[in-house]
């Protein structure tokens, strides 16, 4: 395979994986921020401490799940051991991406609909029952 027909493939999952660590030292930072700044726990420095520490969590998992899943696309589109290669001509490309478009959009609509009405059902179980009006 030549080298000047090689395309390069960005490993989004890598992108994924070191913003969620930065956010991981981030939320690290922020849990022990009330302290340093002086703001008291009962002032809002729990709160904020509490949230750190389950954001730090989840951007922990999220950064473990994401870089292994940065190791086996780095595997699946390195150049050695490929079985085939598919390329497509230009216009059988767009038709495609504009199909996967009308579909993608489509369902997201529906989606939307679906979360509005969840939406509207709950807001009218709280107004009706809410004791406060």
């Amino acid at each position: 395979m030549e080298n000047s027909n090689k395309q390069i493939i960005k490993n989004k999952p890598r992108t994924i994986a070191i913003i969620f660590t930065v956010l991981l030292f981030g939320f690290i930072f922020l849990i022990f921020l009330p302290p340093i700044i002086g703001l008291e726990g009962m002032d809002g420095g729990f709160a904020v401490s509490l949230v750190s520490l389950f954001l730090a969590i989840s951007s922990l998992i999220v950064a473990i799940i994401y870089f292994q899943l940065a190791q086996k696309f780095k595997r699946i589109t390195s150049s050695d051991n490929l079985i085939t290669h598919w390329r497509y001509e230009r216009e059988e490309w767009l038709k495609f991406t504009e199909k996967e478009y009308r579909y993608e959009k489509n369902k997201n609509r529906m989606l939307l609909f679906l979360i509005g009405v969840i939406a509207l059902v709950v807001f009218i179980v709280f107004a009706l029952f809410n004791s406060d009006t």
